[in-house]
């Protein structure tokens, strides 16, 4: 075996000699490094709370207090305890009770600060914000003053707060304005200039029992965090306060809770993404700030908000759902017509500010997918209508949930309410957005669906009424139930389909009188359209209509005073509905009343049409086509009326061809009239008429054809308007042997003539007829009684009284018109001739005499023959007899009343 060689001895030495070097440069540092940490541990104490808080305290000018301070150089750790800093007012600023430092003595030899952990216990910051001044925080921050000075690299590996307390005053406003965060934690790890993201958690107490948690991370090159904030039950009132102009409402009470997961960038540019969050709104109560109180706008109970995305400033937002349920909302009209919450939101006048150069605006596009709304309460007044409104909308509960649609999205949406209570409300449909699907063109909102409303009471809408129309709507339901298509900017922007009805309808004058009633209205097959508008009706019921139509004092129809439209834009609205499209297949009318009572007159007149059933078909309002018109009713005493025709509902001088037919119609209730314009009042008369009026292109043909029966006039009124023509008389000559009175007045004329009016025409031809037979009347009742000829004398022979034979005829026709007569009065004056009649041998004397007996005996012979022909001796005058030269052989006759 081969023995391994001997070491040199050169060798060796070199060897043992390094060794001493190392060994002492080992010993040395540890010396030095001993001379460090004893250093440390015996002069930093004294230095930190004698040499560096007095040259803090003297170079900022506040007080720092430092109880003790504690090292543990070997292992490299700093205990400060009992730390307090007041501001330059001896206000406390910020302290803490405890500080522990670990920080790494690999540091020193490095160009970063490393802190293995800082643990602080109980921290106090006082934050306060004086009327003038900077924040007080600020005078810890050293004056800029002098030369740069490069910012250290540093870096933090784990921080931990506990049992925190801080506070903020601002004394800006009027009372200040105070929050506090009490009892927080923080733990935050790697965080420094060296780090790019620092590991935090933070969970503390908020005012009025609220609560943050958050965890997340935060970047300080750049400045960046991303993490999950949630704070639980914060007090809105509190927190609202913060802003900087107060708030035209007052928020009472009223909690939210958010849960934020967020990206926020602070550098180079602000951006935040907020994804899966949601937010949480409970007990809510708003009310409207006046003098002396506050009236409450809203409450919430709970409105919710669950995946929520956010993004600034792309301006993207949604929801996937939004939940309210119980809620009660007031919206309020004063008396000037302003919504109370409008007025109050847009509040005084601002004073003009100068305004930045505006940045560009944020186009926010979005969409709710889902929502879910219950127990809602909607509570309406409006004190600009007489009388003041008052509606009530809830409980509402909606729901709207997504559809798939390959263009647009579009929700399904299901409400159901009352309206006052009592009606029932419901929709239910499809709803589409406006938003657009990817790479599909810009949508367009539209809604299509069922609406169904049972039972609306129509009188809280009395109000709302009455500013068209002067009435008072003290009763009545509406009902309906159709299909509503709603789509803009297309045409039609809305269409409806379906059946409306309303029951137990009353309406009463502005003054309280009653006007109309009905049973039930029933519309059934209603289609309609807008812009432009169209409306069609398959079919129109009227069950047990009641119209009352009065005439005033001053003449004017109660019916034509009922709208509120002014003038000005009556001639407007005329041209608009003569443009409307609106047609109606039937009207059907079923038991209907029209009463008609005129004030005008003293005693006033009152008359009534009853029983009125029938129909009116092909209504149509573009004037495209006739309306056909069939209705039957009666009028008082059981007179049957029938009106049967066609007529152009638009254009009636177009095409008009009707026909009216009453029989038995009593006379006397009209007796006013007759009192009024005839000077007359009427005992009795029942008429009959048939009236056929037609108009071809503006041309007016018309029959009225009257029979009047048992014709009687009542006692002379006295009246001024009285007509001068001699009505008494000329009616009882126009009555026939039957005593019934026949008329024939045709009509004709150019309605295009603005001279030609129709019931002037017909009054002037009834005057005409009475004023001839007044002026004729033997000629008269020789007509009426098939004689012929003027009957107004009866002749004789010279020297004679006796009749002959044809004037035998004649009084027999005489006496067969008087006897039906009993009304006429007959005067009989009989005549001689001083010639012809002439005596021979007689004196002057006795000629007379001759004379005038000769004449006397005329007319009792005429007399005695009408009395022995049937007539009362009654109707009967003899007048003085008249012996003249000119006078003819005959007895001259008078026709007259007593």
């Amino acid at each position: 075996m081969t023995k391994p060689s001997a070491t040199p001895v050169s060798a060796t030495k070199t060897t043992s000699k390094r060794s001493r070097w190392l060994l002492g440069g080992l010993a040395l540092l540890i010396v030095v490094w001993l001379g460090i940490v004893t250093a440390i541990e015996f002069l930093a104490p004294n230095w930190v709370e004698n040499t560096l808080a007095k040259e803090i305290s003297q170079r900022l000018g506040i007080a720092i207090r430092i109880e003790r301070v504690d090292t543990d150089a070997f292992e490299g750790k700093l205990h400060i305890f009992g730390v307090a800093v007041d501001d330059k007012e001896g206000q406390p600023i910020i302290g803490f009770r405890e500080l522990h430092l670990d920080y790494s003595w690999l540091s020193l030899l490095s160009p970063v600060w490393v802190l293995e952990s800082a643990t602080l216990v109980q921290p106090t910051i006082h934050l306060r914000l004086p009327a003038e001044g900077p924040l007080t925080l600020m005078q810890l921050v050293p004056s800029s003053d002098g030369p740069a000075v490069e910012t250290p690299r540093w870096q933090l590996k784990s921080l931990a707060i506990s049992e925190g307390e801080l506070s903020y005053r601002d004394e800006r406003v009027k009372p200040a304005r105070e929050f506090a965060l009490s009892n927080w934690g923080l733990n935050l790890d790697d965080i420094g200039t060296e780090s790019a993201n620092g590991l935090a958690e933070l969970h503390g107490d908020l005012p009025a029992g609220a609560s943050i948690d958050w965890i997340g991370d935060v970047g300080l090159q750049p400045l960046r965090s991303k993490g999950r904030l949630q704070i639980n039950k914060l007090s809105l009132p509190d927190t609202l306060g913060w802003l900087p102009e107060k708030l035209p409402l007052a928020v009472n009470n009223g909690r939210i809770s958010l849960d934020l997961n967020y990206d926020a960038k602070l550098q180079p540019d602000v951006s935040v993404a907020i994804n899966n969050s949601s937010a949480t709104l409970e007990d809510l109560s708003l009310a409207l700030l006046k003098a002396s109180q506050k009236d409450e706008l809203a409450s919430i109970k709970t409105l919710s908000a669950k995946g929520v995305v956010f993004a600034y400033p792309s301006g993207e937002w949604a929801s996937d759902k939004l939940t309210l349920v119980g809620a009660n909302v007031s919206v309020e009209r004063d008396a000037n017509g302003e919504f109370s919450v409008i007025k109050a939101l847009a509040g005084p006048p601002r004073k003009a500010v100068t305004k930045a150069e505006p940045s560009a605006p944020i186009d926010w596009a979005g969409s709710l997918k889902q929502a879910e709304i219950s127990d809602v309460m909607v509570t309406y007044r409006d004190l600009s209508t007489r009388p003041n409104t008052a509606l009530t909308l809830g409980p509402l509960s909606l729901s709207a949930t997504p559809k798939a649609d390959s263009a647009q999205d579009s929700v399904a949406i299901t409400l159901n309410t009352a309206i006052n209570t009592s009606a029932k409300l419901s929709l239910r449909g499809e709803l589409g957005m406006p938003s657009a699907r990817a790479n599909q063109a810009p949508a367009t909102p539209y809604f299509s669906g069922r609406l169904s409303l049972d039972d609306l009471a129509l009188k809280p809408f009395e109000g709302f009424i009455s500013e068209v129309l002067a009435i008072r709507l003290p009763s009545g339901e509406l009902s309906t139930d159709g299909q509503l298509q709603w789509q803009t900017p297309s045409a039609p922007s809305w269409a409806w389909s379906g059946d409306t009805s309303v029951k137990n309808l009353r309406v009463l004058e502005a003054r309280g009188q009653p006007l109309l009633s009905l049973n039930t209205l029933q519309v059934t097959g209603l289609k309609a359209q807008g812009t432009p508008l169209q409306v069609g009706i398959n079919r129109l019921l009227i069950d047990s209509p009641k119209l009352r139509v009065s005439r005033q004092s001053d003449g004017s129809l109660n019916v034509a005073n009922l709208t509120k439209t002014s003038s000005s834009n009556s001639s407007a609205n005329s041209e608009s509905n003569a443009r409307s499209d609106v047609f109606i297949n039937t009207l059907a009318v079923r038991g209907g009343t029209v009463a008609f009572a005129d004030n005008s007159l003293a005693p006033s007149v009152a008359t009534a049409l009853s029983q009125l059933s029938g129909s009116i078909s092909k209504i149509d309002l573009t004037g495209r086509q006739n309306a056909q018109i069939k209705l039957r009713g009666y009028l008082p005493n059981a007179a049957p009326i029938a009106i049967e025709g066609a007529v152009n509902i638009v254009q009636p001088t177009k095409a008009f061809d009707m026909t009216l037919r009453a029989e038995r119609l009593a006379l006397a209730p009209y007796s006013a009239y007759a009192s009024r314009y005839a000077g007359y009042a009427l005992a009795d008369g029942l008429l009959w008429a048939d009236l056929k009026y037609s108009i071809d292109k503006g041309s007016l043909s018309a029959k009225n054809t009257l029979r009047i029966n048992d014709f009687t006039w009542g006692e002379a009124s006295g009246s001024k308007e009285a007509t001068g023509l001699p009505v008494r008389l000329g009616t009882a000559l126009l009555k026939d042997v039957k005593g019934e009175i026949h008329l024939d007045v045709p009509l004709s004329g150019n309605l295009s003539d603005p001279e030609f009016r129709v019931w002037p025409i017909v009054w002037q031809t009834l005057g005409n007829l009475i004023t001839r037979a007044a002026a004729a009347p033997f000629k008269l009742l020789g007509g009426l009684a098939g004689g012929g000829d003027d009957l107004n004398q009866v002749s004789f022979t010279a020297n004679s009284a006796a009749l002959s034979e044809s004037a035998k005829a004649q009084v027999t026709t005489l006496a067969a018109s008087l006897k039906d007569k009993p009304e006429l009065q007959m005067s009989l004056a009989g005549h001689s001739d001083a010639t012809k009649d002439m005596m021979p041998g007689l004196s002057p004397e006795a000629a007379s005499k001759h004379a005038y007996d000769l004449a006397k005996a005329r007319a009792v012979a005429v007399q005695q023959a009408l009395i022995a022909a049937g007539v009362p001796a009654q109707q009967l005058v003899l007048e003085q007899p008249k012996a003249t030269t000119d006078a003819s052989l005959a007895v001259s006759l008078t026709i007259s009343l007593p």
